[in-house]
This record gives C-alpha cells, sequence and structure tokens, in this order.
C-alpha cells in the first residue's frame, strides 16, 4: 500500500469529463485494433527478415569469394568500410590494434571475392549484407 489509509481514500474525480461507459468501450475496441496492427507489422518484419535471409544465402551461394559468410564483427568493419572510414579510424573506433584492422579486412575482401575496399562495400550494399 502506498498509504497507510489507502482503503479510506476516495478516488479522485476524472480529470476534464466523467468517463461514461461508451468511453470505456470505446478504449477497448482502440486496444483491439492496436493489437492487431501490432501482431501484423511483426508478422510483416518476420516476412522481411526471412526475405533478408534468403537473400544472404543466395549471395553467399553465388558469388566467387570463399565462400564463408562474414562474421558480426566483419560487418560491422565493413559497415564502417562503406561509411569511408580508414582502417586507423577503424581501429580507434573498435579499440583494436591496427594491425587486426588489416587482418579482417583482407579477410573481408577474401570472402566476398573483392580487389578493394571500395568494391567490398558495393557488392555488400547490393547484397543487402549493409
Amino acid at each position: 500500500m502506498l498509504w497507510e489509509n489507502d482503503s479510506a481514500m476516495e478516488a479522485p474525480p476524472p480529470i476534464g469529463r466523467r468517463i461514461d461507459g461508451a468511453a470505456i468501450l470505446k478504449f477497448h475496441e482502440n486496444v483491439a485494433v492496436l493489437e492487431v496492427r501490432t501482431r501484423a507489422l511483426a508478422e510483416r518484419l518476420d516476412s522481411l527478415r526471412a526475405q533478408n535471409r534468403a537473400r544472404r544465402a543466395r549471395f553467399w551461394t553465388g558469388r566467387t569469394g570463399t565462400g564463408t559468410p562474414l562474421s558480426d564483427r566483419e560487418l560491422m568493419i565493413l559497415k564502417m568500410i562503406a561509411e569511408g572510414r580508414e582502417n586507423a579510424e577503424i581501429a580507434t573506433a573498435l579499440h583494436f590494434g591496427l594491425g587486426t584492422i588489416k587482418q579482417h579486412v583482407r579477410g573481408i575482401l577474401d570472402k566476398l571475392g573483392a580487389r578493394t575496399r571500395a568494391e567490398a562495400a558495393v557488392r555488400a550494399v547490393r547484397a543487402g549484407l549493409i
């Protein structure tokens, strides 16, 4: 209980207008509509995620690289490459050594079958990886 005499306290009067049964029914109808819309959006999101997974799978099976998917860390670095960041900037942002970033970039290029950072970024964007 919030107050010692909570049961003895009167409910505060409604603010603005009196709430009648019709208003309560309308409120419940609105909640039901929102629940239906939320479920529909969740189903649409699941569908889009499945499409994205399928697109990624098609990308990985039809490319000339090593055939190994990128790790989460490699995807993070690839996004930064696509933003135009240099290795030193990426290393500073992720708190890694410059050599570590260079190894990751080399792995990304190998896995994507790309010769340059720009080519890797373009392939990743076209495939929906980033």
